[in-house]
C-alpha cells in the first residue's frame, strides 16, 4: 500500500501531432472571427437600425396609452408635439351633447389672467374615472357621476401650473352632496359663485356641475391665477339660483359641511332613494338624520314598510307607533338605533345613533315642530 501511496503519476513527456494540429485550427477560427466582427463594426449598415417612419405612424395610431398606469413617482416623461386632430361632431352618445345645461364645447378654453392651456380637454367616463382620480371614483359615482372633463393650464415664462376639473353629477343634488363631502371646514365662501376656497385652490358648484380648480403650489402667484381662472369659469357654467336642491333638513344643531346626498342605496338598501342626510349636535350625542322624498305617499309608506321589515330580520323593533300624523318605529341593529318615520310622501329619521333617548327625542321633536 505504501507504494502504490508514495508513486507520483506518469507525465507526458510529447503532445501528440493530432492535438496539436487541433489546437492551430482552434485559434486561427478565433482570429477570423475577431477579424469579421471588426471589418463589420467599421463598415455596418447604420440604416438598419433607423426607424421606419411608416411603421412608426401605424402602430402610434394603435397603441394604448399608457401612461396613466405608471406609478405616480416616476418623473413625468412630456409627449412630443402632433397635429392637432380634425374637428369631429360630437358623438350620438355624448353628455353634453343634448342636455338643457349642456356644457358648451369650449367650457375649459380659459384664458383669465394670461394663462395658456397645456395640452388638450381631457375627457373621463363612469368606465374609465379611475384613469384619472384611482381611489376616488367609487366616491364620486355613488353620488351619480356621469364625466369629468379636465384640463392644465400653465403661467407664461414659467410658474405653478393649475389643474381644472369640471366633474357633471348628473343633478344638482350630486353636485351639492359630492362638494359637501369633500369640503374643508376652514374654507372661505367664495363672493362670485357656490363654493369656497381652500389656500389657493377653488371649488364650485352650478347646476349638476362641481368644477375643482387645483393649483400645484401654495404662493401668492397660484392664488392670484386659480381666482382669475375661477371667475371665468364660473361665469361659463349654468345659471345657479343660489338654493340648496332637494328636501330641506332640520337647521337646528346642524354641524357645518356635513350634508351628503346618496342618489342610490342609502344605508345599504336598494328601496333608499335621493337621500340627504347630515349630522347634529344633541347634547354630547351626535346623530345623522336623513330624509328621503318618494314621489307620493305610497312609495313612502312602501320604503317605510320595506325598512320595519328589515329591521325584523336584521335586528330588534323596540317599537312601533304613530306621533303627529306620523308612523314611527325604533329599532336596535347591532347595538346602534334606527328611529325612522313616515308622514305623507316624506321618509326620515335618525339612523346608527348610539344613544336612543336623543335620537327618538330628535325626530318626536322634529315631527312635533312640522
Amino acid at each position: 500500500m505504501g507504494f502504490w501511496k508514495n508513486r507520483r503519476p506518469p507525465v507526458r513527456r510529447r503532445v501528440p501531432l493530432a492535438e496539436r494540429v487541433a489546437s492551430v485550427v482552434v485559434l486561427m477560427l478565433l482570429a477570423g472571427v475577431a477579424l469579421a466582427i471588426a471589418v463589420l463594426g467599421a463598415r455596418g449598415d447604420a440604416g438598419r437600425f433607423t426607424v421606419d417612419p411608416a411603421l412608426m405612424a401605424a402602430a402610434t395610431s394603435s397603441a394604448p396609452d399608457l401612461s396613466m398606469h405608471l406609478p405616480q413617482w416616476l418623473p413625468a416623461v412630456a409627449a412630443a408635439p402632433t397635429a392637432p386632430a380634425p374637428a369631429e361632431p360630437p358623438a350620438a352618445d355624448d353628455p353634453y351633447a343634448d342636455h338643457e345645461t349642456a356644457a358648451p364645447a369650449d367650457q375649459l378654453d380659459l384664458a383669465a389672467g394670461g394663462l395658456a392651456p397645456i395640452g388638450p380637454r381631457e375627457h373621463y367616463d363612469a368606465d374609465t374615472l379611475y384613469e384619472k382620480i384611482n381611489g376616488q371614483a367609487g366616491t364620486y359615482m355613488a353620488q351619480g357621476f356621469e364625466s369629468l372633463r379636465c384640463r392644465s393650464y400653465g403661467v407664461p415664462g414659467g410658474g405653478p401650473l393649475l389643474e381644472v376639473f369640471l366633474y357633471d353629477m348628473g343633478t344638482p343634488q350630486g353636485a351639492q352632496g359630492m362638494m359637501a363631502l369633500e369640503r374643508d371646514p376652514a374654507g372661505e365662501p367664495l363672493d362670485f359663485a357656490r363654493g369656497y376656497r381652500s389656500g389657493g385652490a377653488h371649488f364650485i358648484v352650478a347646476d349638476r356641475y362641481y368644477a375643482q380648480l387645483l393649483p400645484t403650489e401654495d404662493s401668492e402667484q397660484a392664488r392670484t391665477a386659480a381666482d382669475l381662472l375661477a371667475r371665468e369659469l364660473a361665469g361659463r357654467l349654468p345659471a345657479d339660483d343660489q338654493a340648496e336642491a332637494g328636501p330641506p333638513l332640520p337647521t337646528a344643531g346642524q354641524l357645518p359641511n356635513t350634508i351628503q346626498y346618496f342618489p342610490t342605496d342609502a344605508h345599504g338598501l336598494d328601496f333608499m332613494k335621493d337621500v340627504h342626510e347630515a349630522d347634529y349636535l344633541r347634547g354630547k350625542a351626535t346623530l345623522r338624520f336623513f330624509m328621503m322624498k318618494p314621489a307620493d305617499e305610497a312609495a313612502a309608506r312602501d320604503a317605510y314598510d320595506r325598512y320595519l321589515e328589515f329591521c325584523r330580520q336584521f335586528g330588534t323593533v323596540a317599537a312601533e307607533r304613530k306621533l303627529a300624523g306620523a308612523r314611527l318605529f325604533e329599532a336596535d341593529n347591532f347595538g346602534f338605533w334606527k328611529i325612522v318615520y313616515q308622514r305623507g310622501a316624506e321618509v326620515g329619521g335618525v339612523n346608527d345613533a348610539e344613544d336612543r333617548a336623543a335620537a327618538v327625542a330628535m325626530v318626536e321633536e322634529y315631527l312635533g315642530g312640522q
